[in-house]
């Protein structure tokens, strides 16, 4: 049964989650970077438990002409690409890397969510962070996570249930 939970966004945890939405601000920075670089900007495919980070394809613009020495096709969808592993792609590869990464599991563990095929679903307004999850999961709910019912938490989630 899924639980729902609002977090003031200056409590203990909250600061917890804040700082997550930092890294992965942070993170998406840095591919945007690299994306304006290379001609493919924010258009990108990460791996499915990462909140930021992981890039596992690129997109590039319609027209736009991919360079074959330093890309292959990728296997996320139309027009997506990967960098090679040898060479100049390796090069991007490493860029990439290191513009680190944030998982969804560091989201479960704010939460006590230790199960790696349950993610937590986080999201916030200017005042609280909201929570859905699965509350057989956790090994402990924090303090400062206040249970709510379905409709506030869709109403501080702006309608996005």
């Amino acid at each position: 049964m899924i639980t729902y939970y609002k977090i003031t966004r200056n409590s203990e945890t909250g600061r917890k989650f804040k700082a997550l939405d930092s890294r992965c601000a942070e993170v998406r920075k840095q591919i945007a970077a690299i994306g304006e670089k290379y001609g493919f900007g924010h258009d990108y495919y990460t791996r499915g438990e990462n909140a930021a980070g992981g890039v596992v394809a690129v997109c590039f613009p319609e027209g736009k002409e991919v360079d074959a020495k330093l890309w292959k096709s990728g296997e996320c969808g139309y027009r997506t690409f990967a960098p090679h592993l040898k060479g100049e792609g390796k090069k991007i590869r490493e860029e990439l890397n290191a513009c680190g990464e944030v998982t969804r599991y560091e989201y479960n563990d704010v939460m006590g969510v230790g199960d790696i095929f349950h993610l937590i679903g986080v999201d916030s307004n200017d005042e609280f962070y909201v929570v859905a999850m699965n509350k057989s999961k956790s090994s402990g709910i924090p303090a400062d996570a206040v249970e709510i019912t379905a409709s506030e938490f869709s109403e501080i989630s702006n309608g996005d249930e």
